[in-house]
């Protein structure tokens, strides 16, 4: 899964251990994302206010919740493509994307090249 190789591309903790906020939402953005839910409804689910939650979270980690999901997603596709040889629409409902364009853009702006390149096979 994507949530292995996290520290190659996560940026450094600004603290020396994150707060119990923080890390409550990054474990729980790892185990579920990707599942189509709000950041509101995730909040809800932690039992944090969703401004607390998107503060705490970019002061550990230096990036948004959303940073991270779209970051681990496209992570994990990575995977999808090179171990699998997945069409590129299946991946990206896969990892959770809503739309083949929106994926395309998230992988560009990570790996500065396209997903196709990363496909295996036909």
């Amino acid at each position: 899964r994507a949530t292995q190789n996290v520290k190659s591309w996560l940026p450094a903790s600004r603290q020396n251990s994150p707060s119990a906020v923080a890390d409550r939402t990054k474990k729980y953005i790892e185990q579920n994302f990707s599942r189509n839910l709000t950041f509101q409804q995730v909040a809800r689910d932690l039992h944090y206010s969703h401004s607390v939650m998107t503060r705490m979270f970019k002061k550990n980690f230096g990036l948004s919740p959303i940073a991270f999901r779209n970051r681990l997603r496209t992570f994990e596709s990575i995977g999808l493509l090179l171990l699998k040889g997945s069409d590129i629409s299946s991946v990206c409902r896969e990892v959770g994307f809503s739309s083949v364009s929106r994926f395309d853009k998230h992988f560009r702006n990570f790996s500065d090249t396209i997903p196709s390149e990363f496909r295996m096979g036909p």
